[in-house]
């Protein structure tokens, strides 16, 4: 039996429709790595990975990854590809792994057409030309991408459509997929959507009424179509009041073409998510979200009603400021779902708008919590319970405000897997409102007392609320 364990990597992306090669394809490939394992290693126990239809320049590859693994547990020690740039495009990444990675950890690497042998390097660096094939690959990407933009900027510019997929309401033309065509089926939830919005409906309601029908949404209707081959693990398709936005503000349902409003300007670009909600808003949103007919505020009622009884269980005893902070949920919960009303349809659409509102947002919550903290007024019960617990264990309100917002965090990625079977509602700007929230709310505490004398102006409310 052969001391290695190989794994053979094959890749085929749509950067290779260009070359016309049919020695890139899949099977040519597997082909050709089969037959040099079984010339040169015919005892040897040999594994498959492939990706086909993903780029060279990144790892971002589901057959690389698992490759990748395998190393890594030390389950594959040999890997062979055809060329160079079947494993990689980006000329600096393979060169960390054909010179430090692979030979810290063992693993022969062989690729065929370009007669490579990590066996014949042990111990140096890899010839020159070597290098130099992998930085042509490199280069020779990144030249395909200019010239697929141009391309694509010219087609743009002739009125042509561009897209994989043609816009909720429209099909492409059998004959011409550049030309858009009425699919009418679609067509008429789009034009019911207008029609409500023109009826004074907000996209929260809309969303709303068409959860409540069932009507279809567009991912349901293109996986159903054949379009899509994603969906949810559990089946469940909701509309959501950003798609509602984004139909309202789509230009292409007034028969207007508008394309190349974004550029990416980066080869590697990775992509883009929302920024999220507040960790401490996010369970409630996801329970609205899960029950069609509980709206945003209703679900901030149950949470804080959890929250308030977990409160008097853990500390042991009820007071009624405790109950103040319940009965204020009840208000909150109504102008929350208002609010959002009012709202909906200014919706930031872009990465530099979705940063302003969180930046905003962030600041001003701290703000305004740091300014409750001074009155004597109920507060919410999510401050109320990481007071009673600070209280109760006796340690600083910041530190229990922080594991109380790492918590919250945890309890919406169990929530949202719970629900819907992947994360909903929960971005980067999650987890970073999660790591300044506490020390955000301490700074502006401290300022405010540094610049106010807080005193209060109906000493008479101390005692209905204290």
């Amino acid at each position: 039996m052969s001391e290695y364990r190989i794994g053979l990597y094959m890749r085929l992306s749509k950067e290779d429709e260009f070359s016309h090669v049919e020695s890139n394809s899949i099977t040519m490939q597997r082909m050709l790595l089969r037959a040099y394992a079984q010339e040169h290693f015919p005892d040897a126990e040999v594994i498959e990975f492939a990706d086909d239809g993903y780029t060279g320049t990144n790892f971002e590859r589901p057959g690389v990854q698992s490759l990748l693994e395998q190393v890594k547990d030390l389950r594959i020690n040999c890997i062979i590809v055809k060329d160079f740039s079947r494993f990689a495009r980006d000329y600096i990444e393979l060169g960390s792994y054909l010179e430090q990675i692979f030979p810290f950890m063992g693993v022969r690497f062989i690729s065929v057409n370009d007669g490579y042998d990590s066996a014949d390097y042990k111990g140096s660096v890899a010839d020159l030309d070597v290098n130099f094939k992998n930085l042509l690959n490199d280069l020779y990407s990144k030249d395909l991408s200019v010239k697929v933009k141009a391309s694509l900027r010219s087609i743009k510019e002739q009125g042509n459509f561009v897209g994989s997929e043609a816009p909720f309401g429209y099909r492409k033309d059998p004959e011409n997929r550049h030309r858009l065509l009425i699919e009418e089926d679609e067509a008429k939830v789009v034009r019911r959507i207008f029609s409500m919005y023109e009826g004074g409906m907000s996209s929260v309601q809309i969303a709303k009424v068409l959860n409540e029908e069932g009507v279809k949404t567009p991912a349901q209707v293109r996986v159903e179509k054949g379009l899509r081959t994603f969906h949810p693990k559990n089946g469940i398709y909701l509309w959501q009041h950003t798609v509602i936005v984004r139909m309202l503000k789509n230009r292409a349902y007034r028969g207007d073409l508008v394309q190349g409003t974004i550029e990416c300007r980066t080869l590697r670009g990775k992509k883009k998510a929302g920024l999220g909600l507040s960790m401490v808003a996010a369970p409630a949103y996801l329970l609205s979200m899960r029950v069609p007919w509980l709206s945003f505020g209703m679900g901030e009622c149950i949470v804080q009603g959890s929250l308030f009884l977990l409160c008097c269980v853990w500390t042991g005893r009820f007071l009624k400021k405790q109950l103040w902070s319940f009965v204020v949920a009840i208000p909150y919960g109504w102008i929350l779902d208002q609010m959002l009303q009012v709202f909906a349809n200014i919706y930031p659409i872009f990465l530099w708008e979705k940063m302003i509102v969180f930046l905003l947002g962030s600041l001003t919550l701290a703000a305004g919590i740091s300014l409750f903290f001074q009155s004597y007024l109920p507060c919410q019960v999510y401050e109320l319970f990481v007071k009673c617990i600070a209280q109760h264990t006796g340690k600083q309100f910041s530190g229990v405000k922080q594991i109380y917002d790492w918590s919250s965090l945890g309890v919406s990625f169990v929530l949202s897997l719970l629900f819907f079977h992947h994360i909903v509602g929960i971005g980067i700007g999650t987890v970073l409102c999660t790591l300044i929230n506490a020390p955000l709310i301490r700074i502006f505490e401290k300022m405010f007392c540094r610049i106010f004398n807080f005193r209060p102006a109906f000493p008479a409310f101390i005692k209905i609320f204290n």
